[in-house]
């Protein structure tokens, strides 16, 4: 991909400020896994991002990469369409924290510029399944099976492989989630304090 543009789908999974008015913008892209990429002036309401480098968007991008010292550097010129606008995941507490979770998951173990896992997955399909049917889900419980379904996935396509259990209830399959951050990531994700706390209100 070096000093090449190239249009592609993909899902923002985090971002953060910087400059004065940029975004530093971590991509699950269809055709070339995890990219971070700059936006610049991606925090003002411009028409080449029409405001969509938001979570829970389902977006085709246009995506400039250059080599610059050595390193590929990236960066979005601009947001081409919106392709599916999660609403459902925004006005549920319970959806919304499930999702970020996922996605924040995906941000911690994917690898850059890996499209697919060792079972031939692609990434990015898998994540945006499982938005749709977390948009779908009625119950704290189907919820929680929706992430608990995709985390074997995402961790068994990237090489680990994650004891399966017998589960019944919400409670239990945040035991079970708490237990793979804790023995397989070693890490507990910041989105995952906050689903933990969703469900046991």
């Amino acid at each position: 991909m070096e000093n090449s543009k190239v249009l592609t789908k993909c899902i923002v999974l985090a971002k953060k400020n910087f400059g004065e008015g940029h975004l530093m913008v971590t991509l699950l892209t269809e055709r070339y896994g995890v990219i971070k990429a700059s936006a610049f002036g991606g925090q003002r309401l411009s028409k080449r991002f029409k405001g969509n480098l938001d979570y829970f968007k389902f977006i085709e991008c246009e995506l400039e990469h250059k080599k610059k010292n050595g390193s590929n550097i990236s960066s979005i010129t601009s947001v081409k369409n919106t392709l599916h606008n999660f609403k459902a995941i925004g006005q549920s507490i319970e959806k919304f924290a499930a999702a970020s979770y996922i996605q924040e998951l995906c941000a911690i173990i994917l690898t850059p510029n890996e499209a697919k896992g060792k079972s031939g997955n692609n990434y990015f399909l898998n994540l945006y399944e499982a938005l749709c049917k977390l948009e779908q889900q009625r119950s704290q419980e189907d919820i929680l099976y929706t992430v608990y379904d995709f985390s074997i996935r995402l961790y068994t396509d990237t090489g680990f492989l994650p004891e399966l259990k017998k589960m019944s209830g919400a409670k239990n399959i945040i035991s079970h989630l708490e237990e793979f951050n804790s023995r397989i990531l070693g890490i507990t994700p910041k989105s995952f304090a906050v689903l933990e706390k969703v469900i046991n209100q």
